[in-house]
């Protein structure tokens, strides 16, 4: 999905953004997107430390918890939106719109015409989320996979 951002505007709400993943961004991610596996998380730091392109990683709190995390990297005037996770309980608040508002507002304050994301076609609330922001689809793909007799899908 992608959105043109030049005719748009974006409210920052309560979020607190970084152009890194400081140790407050991670514990959210990690917490909230359920991982524990230390060497999965060591990777995802990595991953996240090497890249190069102007990132933006955001915070929405409230009362001083944390309640969803999400990053953007922009390279060339581009935006992708990534690592969007909403705490469980605090799910269906409205905290993914503004964590998503929130980042393209920092995005295009440094120099983001154009925002994409991948997002799972079956997920209707976030696909519905990201309309709501005036994103509209691009394009469709899906991974082939085989099936064992059982119906068990190997990948």
């Amino acid at each position: 999905m992608e959105a043109d951002l030049r005719s748009k505007a974006f409210s920052t709400g309560d979020c607190v953004t970084s152009s890194y993943a400081d140790d407050d961004w991670l514990n959210a991610y990690f917490t909230f997107s359920g991982y524990s596996d230390k060497v999965k998380m060591m990777t995802a730091k990595q991953i996240l430390d090497s890249v190069k392109n102007t990132m933006i990683c955001g915070r929405v709190t409230k009362n001083d918890v944390t309640v969803t995390c999400g990053s953007a990297v922009i390279e060339r005037g581009y935006m992708v939106l990534l690592n969007i996770v909403v705490d469980e309980p605090q799910r269906g608040k409205g905290y993914g719109q503004e964590i998503c508002k929130s980042l393209l507002a920092a995005a295009k304050e440094s120099g983001a015409h154009t925002a994409y994301l991948q997002v799972v076609q079956e997920n209707d609330k976030a696909v519905n989320l990201y309309r709501k922001l005036g994103y509209s689809t691009v394009y469709s793909y899906w991974y082939r996979s085989k099936k064992k007799k059982d119906g068990e899908v190997l990948h």
